[in-house]
């Protein structure tokens, strides 16, 4: 992982053991207008839940979890007991460990039982069906819960774990659907130097207006640049074989831009 990130900002590490997330350091400061009212989505879990709980205590915000499993679902709802009571259960599991010292409030644990998606349906994870709602669904359930206004709606966090190549589908939607979280948080299933889906995909990201920040094995995290490259070009000319490549190369030929760059 790269500390020399964009703009120096530093990066850290957020969560326990084996289950590490980069992070930027100034979390507080990078979404401090919004504090509490900060949307934070977390697509399914992680081996332990140190790095949600992490972010979430830094902002104060509620947690949003949209999961399915049964077992992933139990161990959050173990989750809030514990933070409820701020001791261990007498059963417990590795999940489970630590999550005492966390300083979230329980009702702040927010459990959505349905998975983000293109479409309200179902979907097949691990060869069962799932419940599936459709993205503008989802975040308008979490800014009711949080008794934001409608014209408040949107996604400020968007954390994806849930393995199976599902972040592909998920992320499409997200974009598609019109949010631009200022965060994403993304673990591939697969490198996207290495698979041709997820390549497409973090492409798609970087080129609609992200930057990658820095990454721990296949954790990434990305960051909003409000710089849409899809954006600089027509797509209806059909005289050339990429009309964002031409825009660039006319734009880096550009006279007037040379005599700027070399000022």
């Amino acid at each position: 992982m790269s500390d020399t990130s964009v703009n120096k900002i530093k990066v850290k590490l957020v969560g326990e053991g084996n289950e590490k997330w980069p992070m930027l350091e100034i979390l507080w400061d990078f979404f401090s207008e919004k504090g509490v009212k900060t949307v934070f989505m977390s697509v399914g879990t992680d081996s332990n839940p140190h790095a949600d709980l992490e972010i979430a205590e830094t902002l104060g915000c509620p947690l949003h979890i949209f999961e399915v499993r049964e077992s992933a679902l139990s161990n959050w709802e173990s989750v809030q007991t514990i933070l409820k009571s701020r001791k261990q259960m007498e059963t417990t599991n590795d999940f489970l460990t630590n999550v005492e010292k966390k300083w979230v409030l329980p009702k702040n644990i927010r459990i959505h039982k349905e998975l983000p998606s293109p479409f309200t349906g179902t979907a097949i994870l691990n060869g069962t069906s799932y419940p599936t709602k459709d993205v503008l669904s989802c975040a308008q359930d979490c800014i009711s819960s949080m008794a934001l206004k409608e014209d408040q709606l949107r996604i400020d966090i968007l954390k994806i774990s849930l393995g199976n190549a599902y972040e592909l589908p998920i992320l499409q939607a997200v974009l598609t659907s019109g949010f631009r979280p200022g965060m994403i948080l993304i673990n591939w299933s697969n490198l996207p130097d290495e698979n041709l889906a997820s390549c497409i995909t973090a492409g798609h990201l970087q080129t609609c207006g992200y930057t990658l920040f820095a990454h721990y094995g296949n954790h990434f995290l990305y960051i909003s640049n409000d710089r849409c490259m899809y954006e600089i070009c027509s797509w209806h000319v059909n005289t050339i074989d990429n009309p964002m490549i031409s825009e660039i190369v006319k734009d880096c030929t550009n006279p007037s831009r040379q005599n700027v760059t070399s000022n």
